[in-house]
């Protein structure tokens, strides 16, 4: 769910690294792990449960899928996730606007990666580096609509607030609706590989309509900032 998002700093200015293949996104990041634990660990491929409400999981790895070293580096490293070089080969790209993954771990959390870049781009007269965010949940709760992210495109605290909103979809599920506290705010908003994505002025909440179990049922999801929550990033979420 979405308390459950972190926040990594990328190290050093200038824009995310670019993507690179996925021999050598696997030999990189597989000797970052040796050398952080002293060769101990293996170069065992560990494969992730396939999930069956997600086609883009099932489907084989196509070009664009691959992770940025950095975005490689954060999720080895992560805590709570615990993964090994080969999980990595499991991650999907599931955003077109944003650089943004869909990551399946061996204990059957399905994780939402994202490249979020700094709203004022320079402090001091120094570029700020992008950071990353890290948003799990169950894959129930994700076929639920549950496994969503927000971030306020805000510097400033006002009455409208534009605020992008990502999040992941079951199969067959071809567009969800942004519902907005501002009246002709909302927005009916296109699925592409299991995810969405959309900038909607104070959004209230996301819902759609997926078949389970033979049956047609409509889920709605209170966004964090309407559940109570800040839209991230905020401070809590940063590390």
């Amino acid at each position: 769910m979405w308390h459950d998002a972190t926040w990594f700093s990328g190290v050093g200015p200038g824009p995310v690294a670019k993507v690179v293949g996925w021999a050598q996104v696997t030999a990189l990041v597989l000797a970052i792990s040796l050398a952080g634990c002293g060769g101990a660990r293996t170069a065992e491929t560990t494969t992730a449960p396939q999930s069956s409400a997600f086609d883009v999981l099932r489907a084989a790895p196509r070009r664009g899928d691959a992770l940025t070293p950095m975005v490689a580096r954060y999720l080895l490293s992560a805590q709570g996730l615990a993964l090994s070089p080969g999980e990595l080969d499991n991650v999907r790209r599931v955003l077109t606007d944003q650089e943004g993954w869909l990551l399946p771990t061996v204990d059957g959390k399905l994780c939402l990666v994202r490249v979020v870049y700094p709203l004022v781009p320079t402090s001091n007269g120094e570029r700020l580096p992008p950071s990353i965010s890290q948003t799990c949940s169950s894959e129930s709760e994700a076929i639920a609509g549950r496994l969503m992210e927000t971030q306020s495109l805000s510097t400033t605290f006002a009455k409208r607030l534009p605020t992008r909103v990502d999040g992941i979809v079951p199969d067959g599920v071809h567009h969800v609706v942004i519902d907005s506290t501002i009246k002709g705010a909302s927005k009916a908003v296109p699925v592409v590989r299991n995810a969405y994505e959309a900038i909607v002025v104070n959004p209230r909440s996301v819902s759609f309509v997926a078949e389970q179990a033979g049956r047609r049922r409509r889920y709605a999801v209170l966004t964090p900032s309407a559940a109570g929550g800040r839209p991230y990033p905020s401070s809590s979420h940063r590390r």
